[in-house]
């Protein structure tokens, strides 16, 4: 009898603990994703993924197109033009700069690094003034917060704008090899979305969608006063070859959706869009497989563009810090671990490193 009673027992706990196993399985699996919007000849398609549901929508395209969200979203207000135009790459008389790097899918970082040093409150709106907030790519990739993070960056786009700021966000590599339908970053949950809506992830970012359009109306390279802003590096040979910034942001940013094959193919496209070029190189921090670029090598590249710094992402390191005597600033601080996060603030030409609380520490070399 005691026997049975503690095999009966054993039976039920079995069977809670079972249940609440998969409870909790349950419970992350669930998936709220979007909008995607997509633009037919006369209306926006504007679809969610829900738990496992895809929900659409449809409203009547006009030149510029507004509409709150319709699910959990709803107090959200999503301004939606046609086209967008291709943002400036050269600014003077900034004298105040955030620059945050390498986000990979870390909504909740990202927005605290911001919330943390001044530049949102915490109904994520624009309180930085007349600043500007560079985002260095590869936002893209690894986490499952993607599209929260680039819809914050949109919206502090137009606010930024409206008090006298901008909002900077050049592709890296994980934008452009996302786009050319390289996949092996991809969070899961976005192979889901897409299958969900019988499409590619690429097609989720296609020209036929808003995610794409602004995609590709971004700058691969930036410069703000004296400081030059890319995601990987310059290679040496890229002066050599390439006089100006406004001709590799149109070069690549017009190429993005080439094949492949034929970038492969083409030693223009290819140095551009392989290990050597703007959203790939690491060349400044001496990894295995590259020789670290001389003194007279960075002088050249700093007088070519006429700046005096360099600030960079893709190298993952442990803090921000700068190198090669000042000249260059790394940004990449392994924000796509979701562990913590740091921010490169330039204040009236002095530089800190911050983290999420908005303590600085004055970067040295």
């Amino acid at each position: 009898m005691k026997k049975s009673l503690f095999t009966s027992t054993l039976i039920i706990c079995l069977l809670l603990t079972h249940n609440l196993v998969c409870a909790q399985n349950n419970k992350n699996d669930i998936v709220f994703d979007g909008p995607h919007i997509f633009f037919t000849n006369d209306s926006l398609s504007i679809k969610y993924y829900d738990n496992g549901v895809t929900k659409s929508f449809h409203i009547k395209m006009e030149g510029i197109n507004s509409f709150r969200g319709f699910l959990k979203d709803s107090t959200e207000l999503y301004i939606i033009p046609k086209q967008f135009e291709s943002p400036p790459d050269k600014f003077s008389n900034v004298e105040n700069l955030f620059v945050v790097s390498d986000i990979h899918g870390q909504y909740k970082i990202f927005k605290e690094l911001l919330q943390g040093n001044g530049i949102i409150d915490q109904n994520n709106s624009w309180i930085w003034g007349n600043g500007h907030l560079v985002i260095l790519g590869d936002v893209f990739d690894r986490g499952n917060e993607v599209h929260e993070a680039l819809w914050l960056i949109y919206s502090l786009e137009r606010q930024a704008k409206e008090k006298g700021g901008a909002v900077h966000f050049l592709l890296g590599n994980h934008e452009v090899i996302v786009l050319q339908d390289d996949l092996r970053y991809v969070h899961d949950k976005y192979l889901t979305v897409a299958d969900s809506f019988f499409i590619t992830v690429p097609e989720l970012y296609g020209n036929n969608t808003f995610w794409g359009r602004w995609l590709r109306s971004k700058n691969i390279m930036t410069k703000i006063g004296s400081l030059l802003f890319v995601h990987g590096g310059i290679h040496p040979e890229l002066i050599a070859q390439y006089k100006s910034i406004s001709d590799i942001n149109k070069i690549m940013t017009k190429n993005i959706d080439t094949n492949r094959e034929i970038i492969k193919n083409d030693s223009i496209l290819s140095f551009l869009f392989r290990n050597n070029g703007p959203v790939w190189y690491r060349g400044f921090f001496t990894p295995d497989s590259l020789p670290d670029i001389s003194d007279d090598e960075l002088t050249d590249i700093l007088n070519h563009f006429n700046v005096e710094k360099i600030i960079v992402g893709h190298t993952t390191e442990d803090h921000i810090y700068s190198s090669h005597n000042q000249r260059i600033i790394c940004v990449d601080c392994g924000i796509k671990y979701g562990l913590h996060g740091e921010g490169l603030l330039i204040n009236d030409g002095m530089y800190y490193r911050v983290d999420l609380n908005g303590e600085q520490q004055l970067i040295s070399e």
